[in-house]
């Protein structure tokens, strides 16, 4: 449901659910390997994006608010404590609340909404991981690709 409309333009407020894997991540050390499988994110996002509509698709961007949920917990155990804590480190969460912009194209099927967005983070997520006597930094942002399906209340006849 649009907020605004302005011949094809509209603005529109949004609030959604969003559960994905992180990608995983391959450490190598002078004894082997580590393999650190991806954990589950999970975030309430609150949106406000604005596009144009022609017809039955559309294109949109905007600005995108996210409150993270407690992650999936890793509980891997691991013998050697170096590699434990690079683990820990890893399965810290990301900060609680995290901005990011989208743009997508979608599709409008009677009261069905089929989008697919690309989302940047803007929130930087750093970790300085203490490894065999020696500092590692890990520098990640947000970045996915998100294939929704929406409902709407309201359709404008």
């Amino acid at each position: 449901m649009a907020a605004g409309r302005w011949g094809g333009w509209y603005a529109q407020p949004e609030i959604g659910y969003v559960s994905t894997l992180a990608t995983p991540i391959g450490i190598s050390y002078n004894l082997g390997s580590l393999q650190y499988a991806a954990q589950r994110i999970r975030h309430l996002d609150a949106r406000l994006l604005a596009g144009y509509q022609s017809g039955p698709l559309r294109l949109f961007a905007g600005l995108s608010l996210g409150y993270h949920l407690r992650n999936t917990i890793n509980n891997r155990q691991f013998t050697s404590s170096d590699v434990q804590a690079v683990a820990d480190a890893l399965a810290a969460p990301p900060a609680r609340l995290q901005a990011a912009l989208q743009a997508g194209v979608g599709v409008s099927l009677w009261r069905l909404d089929v989008n697919a967005r690309y989302e940047w983070g803007l929130t930087q997520y750093r970790r300085t991981i203490q490894f065999q006597q020696q500092s590692h930094y890990l520098h990640q942002n947000l970045q996915q690709i998100i294939l929704e399906v929406g409902y709407r209340f309201y359709r404008k006849s």
